[in-house]
């Protein structure tokens, strides 16, 4: 089988085959032909049987040249996509922030101006109150006095009462002790008897009696009369005064 110039290209349709014919290059489209290839051939050799039984071995010529690139398209612009005016859906809530950090505090203000206002007038004066205040509280007692009294017989023995002992010292003189002492001199009241028959005060003119000395713890009594002066006579006295709480 000799093999004839031939190029075939596979397409849709079968195969495009190029065939040189006295120097030209005819092209047609052969369908239904069936392609085998021979055991001993050589890799890039196929043999084309056509449907009158022809057989035409196809030996691929040297690789072409790459053609240089093709222009680049121009596609048209589409037309813009209209506005939306509604909004997408809410995203979600992000994680909170860190605290952020104090900031410097600020300059001190000024003093303010210190203005006085005006003084007010007086008020009107209050009427005098005719209405007694309350009445204050009443204030502790004091201490109640205590009496020491007596009768004494003209020789210096005791006729009635108690708290005293009497010494007769000299014609008409008397001293009496008292058993509990005053805490200062007391106030001594002392009186001549007359008109009792059981103490007689020994006197048939006028008497006197007077005090002659008083202390905390003793008195002096001096009796007399108009015609003698100093002379025995009976007395009764009363001390009054506070006591000295205690032992002497």
């Amino acid at each position: 089988m000799k093999a004839t110039p031939f190029v075939a290209i596979m397409t849709g349709a079968g195969i495009a085959a190029a065939l040189l014919v006295g120097g030209t290059l005819l092209w047609q489209v052969v369908a239904d032909i069936e392609t085998t290839k021979p055991p001993d051939a050589p890799v890039s050799t196929t043999i084309i049987t056509t449907p009158g039984g022809t057989e035409i071995e196809v030996i691929p010529g040297p690789q072409g040249p790459r053609g240089p690139q093709g222009l680049p398209g121009f596609g048209t612009v589409g037309p813009p996509g209209e506005d939306s005016t509604v909004p997408g859906p809410r995203g979600a809530t992000g994680l909170p922030g860190s605290d952020g950090s104090d900031g410097q505090n600020g300059a001190d203000g000024q003093d303010g101006l210190s203005i006085e206002g005006e003084r007010g007038p007086a008020g009107p004066s209050g009427k005098d109150s005719t209405v007694p205040g309350p009445q204050g509280l009443q204030g502790l007692p004091g201490p109640s006095p205590e009496m020491v009294i007596g009768n004494v017989n003209a020789d210096g023995t005791i006729y009635s009462g108690t708290g005293f002992t009497v010494l007769r010292f000299a014609a008409g003189r008397y001293r009496i002790i008292f058993d509990t002492p005053f805490t200062s001199e007391p106030a001594i009241i002392v009186t001549n008897v007359f008109g009792s028959p059981a103490i007689e005060s020994n006197i048939v003119d006028f008497g006197v009696v007077t005090v002659d000395q008083i202390t905390e713890t003793t008195a002096v009594i001096v009796t007399g009369s108009s015609t003698a002066f100093i002379t025995d006579s009976s007395f009764g006295f009363l001390a009054l005064g506070a006591l000295v709480q205690g032992d002497p």
